[in-house]
């Protein structure tokens, strides 16, 4: 595995980590060998497997997603600023947002499908062919609608 490779694995890790970090509950990331927060694991290639606790759950990712669909235009620009537009199959946000020309990951913006300018969706996500989704709760994820991790995951796709 290339350098470049291995850091864009290794972040991927890390949004994984963080998006469930945004769900409200927090979470902490733990080695997937020993059960101890503090640390992704080193074991596999890329630092996988990992494994991460959120809301009581332990989610253990066996490598990193290469079909990411996010949420909004934070979470969208946290994955541009990571430089993982390889790992993402689109974004769904608000035709809001002044100009993306004005910001330093406008490439990404040009380089990532843009999905949807309405609510984020289990349709719009099986359509991409999404293998994890970075939202928030209440941000993206919520039980009104029935956009919900456990849903996703009924599914097949990480959240």
């Amino acid at each position: 595995m290339t350098a470049t490779r291995a850091r864009a694995a290794t972040a991927v890790a890390a949004v994984a980590a963080l998006a469930l970090t945004l769900t409200g509950c927090g979470a902490e990331v733990g080695s997937a060998d020993s059960g101890k927060s503090g640390g992704a694991s080193a074991k596999g290639s890329g630092h996988y497997p990992v494994t991460v606790e959120n809301c009581g759950q332990k989610v253990t990712y066996d490598k990193a997603p290469r079909r990411v669909v996010t949420n909004d235009v934070g979470i969208a620009e946290i994955m541009f600023a990571l430089g993982l537009e390889d790992h993402m199959a689109g974004y769904v946000m608000p035709d809001y947002k002044d100009s993306r020309e004005d910001v330093p990951w406008k490439d990404g913006y040009k380089k990532v499908k843009w999905l949807s300018k309405k609510q984020i969706n289990k349709e719009l996500v099986l359509d991409a062919k999404a293998d994890m989704v970075f939202a928030g709760w209440n941000y993206g994820f919520g039980e009104g609608d029935g956009f919900t991790p456990a849903g996703l995951k009924k599914l097949g796709i990480g959240s």
